[in-house]
């Protein structure tokens, strides 16, 4: 499931979703993702680079640029005001539980 908006800021994201934005600092259109448990493409949604996210779920997410390339692991709850260093990433798994990454 994904849903998208034009909001700012960090608070918008809701309880349990992974939120993603256009722009740096919570800025631009927002794209959230609640649907676990499967490997999802932003490309099949439209979702642009994003240049911060928000992972405001109880558990992990995992992020990759492409089918077959390591993934970088985020914790539930973490938050990136600047991710210049992934935004072109395509892959997200939003994971069933939250052991460490």
């Amino acid at each position: 499931m994904i849903n998208v908006f034009c909001v700012r800021g960090l608070n918008d994201c809701p309880s349990g979703w992974y939120c993603v934005w256009a722009a740096q600092f919570y800025g631009g259109a927002r794209y959230q993702f609640r649907s676990q448990g499967y490997w999802q493409n932003l490309d099949d949604y439209g979702v642009p680079w994003f240049y911060s996210f928000y992972n405001r779920r109880s558990n992990r997410v995992f992020i990759a640029p492409y089918q077959g390339q390591p993934s970088k692991c985020y914790q539930a709850g973490t938050r990136v005001s600047d991710s210049t260093n992934v935004r072109h990433y395509r892959l997200i798994y939003l994971a069933e539980s939250n052991n460490p990454c």
